[in-house]
């Protein structure tokens, strides 16, 4: 597997296109992991894609103390995996997390980004649904943890030679460490989350897409609306659930290369 050291830890991260081509950097959601872009990265022709598993995730390191986790930490995973390839600017992307991750990058190294792609944030208007769904799981795990060995074991054996990325995401979860996972959350919790007031969003000048959902309960409508509104220039997209651009790929990349296009045109892109 592909990897980099960042400090203590391993980052892993999958790649997609041609290497001299310009770079979009994706960052998975919580729990899950970088084979989750697949269907997408395959689609976005001419473009470089790289999806990082950033730490506790698919196969980076999984650390156990909660002091390892926060927006700023996953942001310098980013980073880290940005300097070792020596990638120096690169349009930064994420869903749910993976779009707090762009948004905490963009807000601390505001020169390494060309352009932002933030699916699902998790701001003010879904902060309380989401910490209360993620730290009740936490403690399902602690107190239940020891239960889904057996059957975690099982999927792991069934899919583990899979070519079908979805299921290589749900090896990729269910083989996480419980304690570690655990930690993850904790730290997520104890971590404020990115800034986004109007000052702060208003010094972003670089080419936005927000996308939002319409139902769906975790990540709320309002948060991708203020993104939207706030960032100088921003083009926000909607769509009725979640499951509309993982279900229809295709639709995904049209919307995301129609974006890139109009901003980078061929002949002026660089990596």
């Amino acid at each position: 597997m592909p990897t980099i050291s960042h400090g203590k830890l391993s980052i892993h991260y999958l790649e997609w296109g041609n290497p001299g081509d310009p770079v979009i950097i994706l960052v998975h959601g919580v729990l899950l992991s970088s084979p989750m872009f697949e269907p997408l990265a395959t689609r976005l022709k001419g473009w470089r894609v790289i999806g990082v598993d950033v730490r506790g995730h698919g196969g980076s390191s999984r650390p156990r103390q909660s002091r390892c986790y926060s927006w700023r930490l996953f942001a310098s995973d980013v980073r880290a995996l940005m300097d070792e390839l020596g990638i120096e600017k690169a349009v930064i992307g994420g869903v749910s997390l993976g779009a707090n991750v762009a948004l905490e990058f963009a807000h601390l190294f505001p020169a390494r980004v060309r352009a932002l792609v933030i699916e699902m944030p998790v701001l003010s208007a879904s902060e309380g649904p989401a910490r209360y769904t993620f730290v009740s799981a936490g403690k399902a795990l602690r107190r239940f943890g020891r239960f889904l060995g057996v059957p975690a074991g099982l999927v792991r054996k069934l899919v583990a030679t899979s070519r079908y990325p979805e299921l290589v995401v749900l090896r990729n979860t269910v083989s996480m460490d419980l304690l570690a996972t655990a930690a993850l959350i904790d730290g997520i919790d104890q971590s404020p989350i990115p800034l986004h007031d109007a000052k702060v969003l208003a010094a972003i000048d670089v080419p936005t897409l927000v996308i939002g959902h319409r139902f769906d309960p975790l990540h709320h409508r309002d948060d991708a609306v203020h993104l939207a509104a706030k960032i100088p220039g921003a083009e926000f997209a909607s769509n009725l659930t979640l499951l509309d651009f993982r279900l229809f790929p295709s639709r995904y990349a049209k919307a995301v290369l129609e974006f890139l296009n109009c901003h980078f045109a061929k002949g002026a892109r660089r990596p």
